[in-house]
């Protein structure tokens, strides 16, 4: 169970410290699928929490032709802490990145996600502004008005006009 945190189910199966049995990925995901969560305990759930002055919000979106010309627009979101390094190699501060198709009004489980992923890694009260950056489109701006109101959250590379 604890591979199948990071890979398939089919892949954490797979992996055996004897090679002589394998687990089905079925098997794998009834096993996490019995895990009983209400039981877990929350031990210092703001403790945990990272503070930090400045959250950044990258939002877009790709452009991917399928068999039967048309397009898929799967939405991207990451979220980060800045970047740190010389220009030329900068990587991003513990990025966390969200995407998928989420056609129509189905991106509010994109937004959701994002949310809930802020909530349980940042002390929200000490986070001053969330930054989103992107291209202006209407799903980046209803994920502005989606973010929380105590903070401002300003986008980079949007005209303010449009």
């Amino acid at each position: 169970m604890e591979r199948a945190t990071d890979q398939s189910y089919r892949k954490s199966g797979a992996w055996c410290e004897v090679a002589s049995w394998r687990v089905s990925g079925q098997t794998v995901m009834k096993a996490v699928r019995s895990v009983d969560l209400s039981k877990r305990r929350r031990t210092g759930a703001v403790a945990d929490r990272r503070c930090v002055r400045y959250l950044f919000i990258q939002a877009d979106e790709d452009h991917v032709p399928n068999q039967r010309g048309l397009r898929w627009q799967p939405r991207l979101v990451t979220v980060h802490e800045g970047a740190e390094g010389p220009p030329e190699w900068r990587r991003l501060i513990l990025p966390k990145r969200f995407g998928g198709l989420y056609p129509g009004h189905e991106v509010e489980q994109l937004y959701e996600q994002v949310w809930r992923y802020l909530e349980a890694t940042y002390d929200l009260e000490q986070v001053e502004v969330i930054l989103v950056s992107g291209d202006g489109a209407p799903w980046i701006r209803r994920l502005c008005q989606y973010l929380p109101e105590r903070s401002s959250c300003s986008t980079a590379s949007m005209p303010k006009s449009a």
